[in-house]
């Protein structure tokens, strides 16, 4: 008996078969393994290298010295980030919900396709997985640093914790220079910015690695199947890893909904028995909170929160659901709810932020459904066709749009300005 490409086999004592899905491109079929990878037999899933090669995403590659060329191009993309991030939190005119709408795209887009050709290694920036680019668009076997599996996993995780680093560093910065007109809530809208930025890739980090299958007596991390679920070390960054679930994943989510409803119901304002105003709604209470409310109509000030819940679940299905066709059958699914319930409530306060974030959410269902044709799809064109038309073709929209809206803001606030303007003249002279 023999198996497909990307289909593991084992046998026991007795004869019997058992056969399992092996992540993308570790197991070739016939009961062999990928290049520079151990033999079948004593690999589950073909997880593990042969001794002298590290571990880059999903190949072994021989890795001698610390591509220090690489992590600090990569830390100056953290870097830009948090620069975006920071211009995005201040409060101004005219600003939009377009750069979050654009990441969260983009995010989904390359966790739902993997990272497969060249055409999609480069966007997995938006996610964090240095280890991912090196691997697919490398030449000569390209690598970060000589590091095990839980060194991909530590890699992956400060990556994005290490935003946080990067935005404490420009707070003292800022602090040694502003001293007295230090922003601090603007820094703390900046944070806020940089927890929804990054939760998308620390929730798919922390709930693959949770993901453990019995492979003929063997637990392994079933995307990561070099990973043994029962040895020490797993233990211990399994500690960590439900630690980030409950604090950052489920906590901080829990936590934020219960403040905003509290300042939702919280009166600030009365004329008589009737509230004219409530605390949500207090310019005090958007420069401090209004990161994750104010582009949202009142009623809708949890909206946030429920876009945060629709991307843990998208996350969870694709990391913990192993058959592929229930995978995109149970995403699709869901994610037609969340393209119904946004067309029917339209939360953002303009018609261009509900229409932009209409057309992703519908971009994303389509990508879902046909990602079985990119899947299946044995030749390199077909599958970069569909990442073009899918992906590439959306963004470059969403950019003209963006830039679109971005300009005629700009106009309006000229003849704005321009209006004031002739106002006091005229006051001046009477």
């Amino acid at each position: 008996m023999t198996t497909l490409p990307d289909f593991y086999l084992t046998r026991d004592l007795f004869g019997n078969v058992s056969i399992f899905e092996c992540p993308p491109g570790l197991c070739l079929g016939s009961e062999q393994c990928a290049a520079n990878r151990k033999a079948s037999k004593d690999n589950p899933l073909c997880g593990q290298c042969e001794e002298g090669y590290s571990y880059a995403a999903n190949v072994c590659v021989i890795c001698r010295d610390t591509n220090y060329g690489i992590i600090f191009a990569f830390v100056i993309f953290l870097w830009v980030v948090v620069l975006v991030l920071r211009h995005e939190s201040r409060r101004k005119p005219f600003e939009t919900s377009f750069v979050r709408i654009l990441c969260y795209f983009i995010q989904i887009s390359v966790l739902l396709l993997g990272v497969r050709t060249i055409w999609s290694s480069f966007l997995s920036l938006f996610n964090l997985n240095l280890s991912d680019i090196v691997a697919v668009s490398g030449v000569n076997e390209t690598c970060v640093a000589p590091v095990g599996p839980y060194g991909n996993i530590a890699i992956s995780i400060f990556a994005q914790l290490g935003m946080v680093g990067l935005l404490g560093f420009v707070m003292l910065y800022s602090l040694i220079y502003h001293r007295r007109d230090f922003p601090i809530w603007d820094y703390f809208r900046t944070l806020g910015n940089i927890w929804i930025f990054i939760y998308v890739p620390l929730a798919d980090v922390v709930l693959r690695f949770l993901n453990c299958i019995d492979v003929s007596g063997i637990r392994v991390v079933r995307s990561m199947p070099a990973v043994m679920c029962d040895s020490a070390a797993y233990r211990q960054w399994a500690a960590i890893a439900i630690l980030l679930m409950i604090i950052v994943l489920l906590g901080c989510p829990m936590l934020l909904a219960w403040w905003l409803r509290k300042l939702a119901k919280a009166p600030f304002e009365k004329k008589g028995s009737e509230v004219v105003l409530y605390q949500i709604d207090t310019l005090a209470m958007k420069k401090r909170w209004g990161v994750f409310y104010e582009r949202f109509k009142s009623p809708y000030y949890y909206w946030e929160l429920l876009a945060l819940l629709r991307r843990f679940v998208v996350v969870m299905i694709n990391a913990l659901v192993v058959e592929v066709g229930a995978r995109y059958s149970i995403s699709s699914v869901f994610q037609l709810v969340f393209v119904g319930i946004h067309i029917y409530f339209q939360p953002y306060l303009t018609h261009e932020e509900n229409l932009v974030d209409g057309i992703s959410l519908v971009a994303l269902l389509c990508l879902t459904f046909s990602i079985g044709m990119y899947r299946d799809s044995s030749t390199a064109p077909v599958a970069q066709a569909s990442f073009v038309l899918m992906v590439f073709v959306p963004i470059f929209a969403f950019m003209l749009y963006s830039a679109y809206t971005f300009r005629r803001g700009n106009c309006l606030r000229f003849v704005r300005v321009l209006q004031q303007l002739v106002d006091k003249h005229y006051a001046a002279m009477d």
